[in-house]
């Protein structure tokens, strides 16, 4: 394994652990940077490992059982659409939050909640 994927689980669990403990950043667009650091600490932890493997030992065909390929493919299917959707809706919500400065003022996570629910939701059904 390389430095970029001690990186990729070290950066995201200090991101995750900052929000979660300190009030101040528990607003509500950081919901949705929590949310894409839980999916890129989840690609570090289940994709990183095993593409970095085979990266590193090329063979032509999988040694690791079926049942580690079904999982690595979905988590990394799901993962990484989610990512993206991620980016996406946190874009959206930068957009909202200074072109609508009634957006801005609503303290409500309902929109947020919606928002990451979606992300995951249509990440699991595009990869099913």
């Amino acid at each position: 394994m390389n430095s970029t994927h001690y990186l990729t689980i070290i950066g995201n669990v200090l991101i995750i652990t900052s929000i979660i403990t300190t009030p101040k950043l528990c607003i509500r667009p950081n919901y949705l940077i929590l949310s894409l650091s839980i999916t890129d600490l989840l690609i570090g932890v289940f994709s990183m490992p095993v593409t970095a493997y085979y990266g590193i030992v090329y063979v032509s065909d999988w040694i690791m059982g079926s049942i580690i390929c079904d999982i690595h493919y979905f988590m990394a299917g799901v993962c990484t659409t989610s990512s993206f959707l991620h980016l996406m809706c946190i874009a959206i919500d930068r957009y909202l939050s200074v072109t609508r400065i009634q957006y801005s003022r609503n303290k409500s996570l309902t929109h947020i909640k919606t928002m990451i629910s979606f992300s995951w939701t249509f990440s699991i059904l595009v990869t099913c």
